[in-house]
């Protein structure tokens, strides 16, 4: 559920049972979120660990590892839908947490590529929030 495939559509749902106008906002957050993970790992270029377990149906979008996208995602999650959702905070916490851990368990990244992917959603919702963009967001909800 930390893939990009499983976000768009599920905004898309959001937005026909409940439009509120921060579903754009939100994607448009994701997309810039893995644009700036796909610039790094392609100018970083650091391979993938030799121990990932694909046996349960892990796919391998690309080569490079760091930072995780995954955990990218989970960062930019783990920071605004709380807020949004204040109800289900512990839930999107939770949640954010298990992914980035299962990218660990299944060892498909380095410690330091969930770590530094967190950090890059973590950047990603922060500068959004200086631009005044999730503080609109913030107030709509």
């Amino acid at each position: 559920t930390g893939t990009f495939i499983f976000w768009f559509p599920l905004l898309g749902i959001w937005l026909l049972l409940a439009p509120a106008g921060w579903q754009f906002k939100f994607f448009i957050a994701l997309v810039l979120n893995m644009m700036i993970v796909q610039l790094a790992k392609r100018a970083i270029k650091r391979s993938r660990p030799d121990f990932g377990d694909f046996s349960m149906g892990v796919v391998k979008f690309d080569i490079h590892s760091f930072p995780s996208g995954h955990s990218a995602r989970a960062g930019l999650i783990m920071f605004t839908l709380p807020l949004m959702f204040p109800e289900f905070a512990w839930f999107w916490i939770v949640w954010c947490i298990l992914i980035m851990a299962s990218r660990l368990l299944l060892g498909v990244h380095y410690l330091s590529d969930i770590i530094g992917g967190f950090f890059v959603g973590a950047l990603v919702t922060y500068s959004l929030y200086l631009t005044g963009w999730f503080v609109e967001l913030f107030q709509e909800v």
